[in-house]
């Protein structure tokens, strides 16, 4: 790893820390020491945070009524900060808010839940003669039944002048309570809404742009961490679908009993495509197999927790999930840390991705628990994580296909430089191969050469010679026996060397095989004349067995040749005194 990228590797620590003390300062900054009275509605109202002005309790059997508060008021104690995070419950809880109005005329005014994931919440109202009047609304009821078309709850308001009144709040909610009630003037809400749609719609956009970019990435490369990032980001999408207006109006007009199911099973579903997508662009297998393992068992245990909620969801599966994801960020982190210092390039993306979002589901986490306070950060904290998230990660995965196009030029390069050595290696082998030949070639042609001088000697040196012994035997006046003797074996050295010569000329193609008929027996019989001497020596009897009747179609030298190497082959190895029979 280089100098530089430490720089910038630490230089991210320092902001990421930096921006976690903000967030806590901010939560901690949003806790008032004091609580006030009654909200006065006849002065500005832009989006001023009720905390102060509540009374809560928790109604855990569910048995409280707006009479039994009025005679025991006792039961609801001053909240004292600007949220109300009750955290994960199951519990009722029944708030209670003082509202006056000081002017002469009759002020219009919104009260803003702060949340569009109540199931349930009522609001009473006491009227002038003492009546309450009371409206409800949340996810059970029908979109119609919200007095503003915003996926935040809003009830309108209309305070009578010189006034002062008391409102009751009934809030049920299985997933948990976490409100950012504010008051807004009928001029101010539409601009605060607004504000939100746009960071809402930034944040979505982030989420389409990145997840359909990396599905069509995958379609194209079919690598399958495209494919998960993809699902992660459709995921997250159809988790925050029905947070907002659209999804609420279209998709469940008439209220949805089981949206808290759907959101528990959507938001599981994003925490197994984003471990599916750890272990595809992490190399842990290549780490130790034991970080493969944890990451394997956490993801079936997320699918045994999307099972969970979507057969039986409330406060529990809830719970679970929030006690679950921090841990498996947490662990994701880690990882992510180890590949970076195997020196994965990958890993060095991926490990500021996980760190932002771990921060925000800290933030998540504590605001469910209700240890962070609810505030404008904190409520955005998670998508906002996600975002950069989603950001960082299409880095990571741009530079996994760069290494991928590096590896495979690397790869190409090498296979192009093995090829070359190869072919060099070939050439050499074929070059010292064609030198080998060439020497074998000038070898069998010294050889050649000195046969046809040997054949040439032969020819000349012994055959003259001969030639010279059988002119002067028949000259000589010796015993007829004697000279019939030296003629007929120099004769027969004569023939020899002609048969020699022949042998040559016909292995170089030089000489052409003649075909006569001649008779076999007497033939045999001819041939054994050059060899009556060395036969008697040894005392060995020829037996001719061959018919008189046959006949050969021969060359006579040629053949001659054959019987006469046949019969002296025979004589050499036949014993004293034997006999030798052809047949």
């Amino acid at each position: 790893m280089n100098v530089r990228f430490d720089q910038n590797f630490f230089f991210f620590w320092r902001c990421w820390l930096r921006v976690a003390v903000l967030v806590v300062l901010t939560a901690a900054g949003s806790r008032p020491a004091v609580s006030a009275t009654a909200l006065e509605v006849s002065r500005a109202l832009p989006g001023v945070p009720m905390g102060v002005y509540l009374a809560v309790g928790r109604d855990a059997e569910g048995t409280w009524t707006v009479e039994s508060l009025r005679r025991e008021p006792g039961r609801l104690a001053p909240w004292g900060r600007d949220d109300l995070n009750l955290g994960i419950t199951g519990a009722t809880t029944w708030i209670r808010l003082q509202v006056s109005n000081a002017s002469a005329q009759a002020v219009d005014w919104y009260l803003n839940m702060g949340d569009g994931l109540i199931d349930e919440v009522t609001l009473f109202e006491e009227q002038p003669d003492g009546t309450l009047r009371s409206r409800t609304t949340g996810l059970w009821y029908p979109w119609a039944s919200r007095d503003v078309p915003l996926s935040q709850i809003v009830f309108a308001l209309r305070e009578p002048p010189s006034s002062e009144r008391t409102l009751y709040l009934r809030v049920v909610s299985g997933r948990g309570k976490r409100l950012l009630m504010r008051a807004y003037t009928p001029d101010l809400l539409p601009r605060a809404a607004q504000l939100q749609s746009l960071v809402v719609g930034g944040l979505m956009g982030i989420f389409v742009g990145v997840g359909v970019y990396h599905f069509v990435l995958f379609l194209l490369l079919r690598d399958a961490a495209f494919f998960w990032h993809a699902a992660v980001m459709a995921s997250v999408l159809a988790s925050r679908a029905g947070l907002h207006s659209f999804g609420l109006e279209t998709l469940w007009p008439q209220g949805f009993v089981g949206y808290g199911s759907l959101n528990l099973v959507v938001t599981s579903l994003v925490f197994v495509c984003a471990l599916m997508f750890a272990l595809q662009v992490l190399p842990l297998k290549s780490l130790s197999r034991w970080w493969f393992l944890i990451l394997s068992c956490l993801r079936w245990c997320w699918v045994g927790l999307l099972v969970w909620s979507a057969l039986w969801p409330g406060a529990a599966a809830s719970m679970a999930l929030t006690l679950l994801g921090l841990p498996t960020q947490l662990v994701v982190l880690l990882a992510a840390v180890v590949s970076w210092r195997t020196g994965s390039t990958v890993a060095r993306w991926v490990l500021p991705a996980w760190s932002v979002l771990v921060l925000g589901g800290l933030v998540w986490s504590g605001r469910n628990f209700g240890w962070v306070p609810l505030n404008d950060w904190t409520l955005v904290a998670g998508s906002i994580g996600l975002a950069l998230h989603a950001l960082l990660l299409s880095v990571a995965l741009a530079l996994r296909v760069r290494e991928a196009q590096r590896a495979g030029f690397r790869a190409q390069v090498q296979l192009a430089e093995e090829r070359r050595l190869a072919n060099e290696q070939l050439e050499h082998k074929v070059a010292e191969r064609t030198r080998e030949l060439r020497a074998a070639r000038d070898q069998a042609e010294e050889a050649s050469k000195a046969k046809d001088l040997v054949v040439r000697l032969v020819s000349h040196d012994l055959r003259t010679p001969l030639a010279s012994i059988v002119a002067a035997s028949e000259r000589l006046t010796l015993a007829p026996s004697t000279a019939t003797g030296i003629r007929q074996t120099a004769k027969g050295l004569i023939r020899l060397i002609d048969r020699l010569l022949n042998l040559d000329y016909l292995r170089r193609g030089a000489l052409t095989p003649s075909r006569a008929w001649f008779p076999a027996r007497a033939f045999v019989q001819r041939q054994w004349e050059h060899l009556e001497e060395l036969a008697s020596s040894k005392q060995i009897q020829l037996r001719n067995a061959v018919p008189p009747e046959t006949y050969w179609l021969v060359d006579p030298v040629l053949m001659g040749e054959v019987v006469a190497n046949l019969l002296s082959n025979a004589v050499k190895a036949c014993p004293q005194g034997g006999h030798i029979r052809l047949a």
